[in-house]
């Protein structure tokens, strides 16, 4: 805790680089995957340090509370509920994330299916029906034309003589 007082900043604490992950969703999503730790962190150090300023000020807080420490302390209490806040909206933008991420592959695998079907209707042809489909579609062809051709040459003057 006293380190926190030593630091001019709360954010000169914390020594992580500026890289957030970015990775792609689908074709036209990107999203930032990643979160720096003096983005997630600064609010509760912030309080923390407080705290460890008003200790080096006016001595710890051992025994029974004075009334000077319970009104600091309760004024903390909106300092850590914002801090609170702040770390669940970061969960809660994770959570989305995630979600937008499964939801991406379950239709990145809806389409693969599909492709699959496409593909595999084309590619795994079994040859020994294709060639009895061929035969068969070539005889009604045949039977269509021989019957075409009789219906022709057949005339209702035939029929009535």
């Amino acid at each position: 805790m006293a380190d926190l007082t030593i630091a001019a900043q709360t954010s000169d604490l914390f020594h992580n680089d500026q890289y957030i992950a970015t990775n792609r969703i689908d074709e036209q999503t990107t999203v930032q995957t990643g979160l720096l730790a003096d983005d997630l962190g600064t609010d509760i150090f912030e309080a923390f340090k407080q705290i460890q300023s008003y200790v080096e000020a006016n001595g710890p807080f051992t025994g029974k509370l004075t009334e000077n420490q319970t009104q600091f302390l309760n004024g903390m209490r909106a300092t850590f509920s914002a801090a609170y806040s702040d770390a669940v909206n970061s969960q809660g933008k994770n959570g989305l994330v995630q979600k937008r991420f499964e939801n991406a592959g379950v239709e990145l695998q809806d389409q693969a299916d599909t492709l699959t079907g496409m593909v595999g209707g084309i590619v795994d042809v079994d040859m020994a029906e294709a060639v009895t489909r061929l035969e068969a579609a070539q005889l009604a062809v045949q039977a269509s034309a021989q019957v075409f051709a009789s219906l022709q040459s057949s005339s209702l003057l035939n029929v009535l003589k």
